[in-house]
């Protein structure tokens, strides 16, 4: 059985860049704000019903996710990428409220 993801987990950003707090902290502040900014791409492509445009901003904040260790995050990018593919209205919002909520967490716990 796989293990639930991790809203942070940081040993893939040590084992990335290794263990430099300041390193790591940068990281994490320069992937917040990317995150804010691409959630609003995200709800405008949805919107839009930009289904391509959806999938390709989700997999680019996929990446950006799994190398600071946001592995809930990357998780609902992930299923978010499918639901655009299979152009899934109802399924895409869902995973955007998710992610919105996901990334709350995310920001809560780089911020303690």
């Amino acid at each position: 059985m796989k293990n639930s993801p991790q809203i942070l987990n940081p040993k893939i950003m040590r084992d990335l860049i290794g263990n430099d707090p300041g390193l790591i902290a940068q990281f994490k502040q320069d992937f917040v704000a990317q995150a804010r900014t691409s959630l609003r791409e995200l709800a405008t492509h949805y919107n839009n019903r930009e289904f391509a445009g959806l999938k390709q901003k989700a997999h680019f904040l996929k990446t950006s996710a799994k190398a600071i260790g946001a592995e809930e995050v990357a998780d609902k990018l992930q299923h978010l990428e499918y639901a655009a593919l299979g152009e899934d209205m109802p399924q895409c919002k869902q995973l955007i409220i998710q992610l919105k909520n996901a990334l709350q967490s995310l920001i809560e716990v780089i911020n303690s």
